[in-house]
This record gives C-alpha cells, structure tokens and sequence, in this order.
C-alpha cells in the first residue's frame, strides 16, 4: 500500500508543478499579447503621424524594427495593410486605418509558423502549416481539438480589432509612448 502511494505523490507532485507550468506559460503568452497588441495599435501626438480624417497615414508606409531581448519585432506597413514578424518569423498580418493619431488594427490572419513557434508541443498534433490562416481557418482546425479551449479562446481573442495612439518624429514610430520603433 505505501508502494502504491508513494508512486501517486510522485506522480502528484509531477502534475502539479505541470500545472503550474502551464499557468506560468499561458500567463506569459497573455501578456506577450497584450504588449503585441499594444505594438500594432497607435495614435498621434501632435507629430508626424495622423492624417485626421481617416484612413491610412502614408507617413507609416515602410518597415519598422524594435529590438528585444528574443529577436528584432517588425511592422510593415503598406497603405492599410500590416504584417508583424518576430526573430524573422511571419506572426500577423491585417488592415489598419488613422484617424488624427489613433491607429486601428484588424488582424486577419495569423501565421502557422507563429502558433507553432508560440506553442511548441502545445501546437503538436494541429497539422499547422508554415502559411497564413484566416480567423475561419483557425475555426475549422479547432472544430477537431476539444480539449483545447484556452488555446483557442486566445488566439480568436486576438481577431478583435485594437486602437492605440501613435506618433511619429522622424524615423521613431511610437506606440502608446511606450514602444518605439525605429525606420528601416
């Protein structure tokens, strides 16, 4: 019988520090979020940046790159059209528009490479490919993975359209006052 519960705590002990792993992980992957979502979205302030009626601002047209402690993050942005990498892999891609400083993000797609990246075993066994997939994508592929609601829930949450303020001064793209890009 001691045998028995001996073997049980082991495995008791193994479950719980998994567990808190996967607490520690999914509260990091929150909060990596928030900041990308943060990093896509902006708004002027009383600089460059803005065009005041709506629509894009050609002032953010091109690539800009921030360097963190995993990798160099990047926007390109192309007249209402986005795409942020990160360590050179492809991660989002959508639509924004300006208005007087403020910048909305629609995320419309989002990189197998990326979840995969992201994920690690998490993403084993999803059959992910290295190309884009569409909020609808990703519905069909979760249609088949029960189990991982959380997983899912985070990644559909990210299709919600963002709005931050955002200033440029020459070759400095600013999100939210606190993080800066610089010009390719």
């Amino acid at each position: 019988m001691l045998a028995i519960c001996e073997q049980y705590s082991g495995k008791w002990e193994t479950f719980k520090e998994k567990t808190m792993a996967n607490k520690r992980f999914w509260l990091g992957m929150l909060a990596v979020a928030l900041v990308f979502g943060m990093a896509v979205v902006g708004c002027d302030n009383d600089s460059t940046g803005g065009n005041g009626g709506g629509g894009e601002d050609s002032a953010l047209n091109g690539t800009w790159v921030r360097e963190e402690p995993r990798g160099e993050s990047a926007l390109k942005f192309n007249n209402g059209n986005y795409e942020g990498s990160f360590a050179g892999i492809p991660q989002e891609k959508g639509t924004y528009t300006t208005n007087s400083g403020t910048m909305t993000m629609k995320r419309t797609h989002i990189h197998g490479d990326y979840i995969r990246n992201k994920e690690g075993e998490g993403a084993k066994g999803l059959e992910l490919e290295s190309k884009w997939y569409s909020e609808n994508d990703l519905i069909k592929i979760r249609d088949n993975d029960h189990e991982g609601y959380v997983f899912w829930k985070f990644y559909f949450d990210t299709f919600r359209d963002s709005a931050l303020p955002y200033s440029i001064t020459g070759n400095t793209l600013t999100f939210n006052n606190i993080l800066v890009y610089t010009r390719k």
